[in-house]
């Protein structure tokens, strides 16, 4: 069953969210992931992760200044993907 939801309800707290993403590249992993509620501006996540290995390519890198060395430590998409579910 599909709901469909009015663009007023879509601007109750808990309802609607925002949702961005920063990559490796146009195509290529994620690196950062941001959830927002759409009525509030509460940020619900907001996290770094990391690509295992995979190359972050210089013209992402001068949009989202997200660096290797900034996401050396940070969780795996596969890690973060329960809390990603929770949100």
């Amino acid at each position: 069953m599909t709901t469909h939801w009015t663009p007023e309800q879509l601007l109750e707290p808990g309802i609607g969210v925002i949702l961005d993403t920063e990559t490796t590249d146009l195509d290529g992993r994620i690196i950062e992931i941001s959830i927002i509620d759409a009525a509030t501006g509460t940020v619900l996540m907001n996290q770094l992760i990391n690509p295992q290995g995979a190359p972050i390519y210089a013209e992402a890198r001068t949009v989202h200044h997200i660096s290797p060395d900034d996401l050396a430590t940070a969780p795996t998409f596969t890690q973060v993907w329960p809390r990603l579910e929770d949100v």
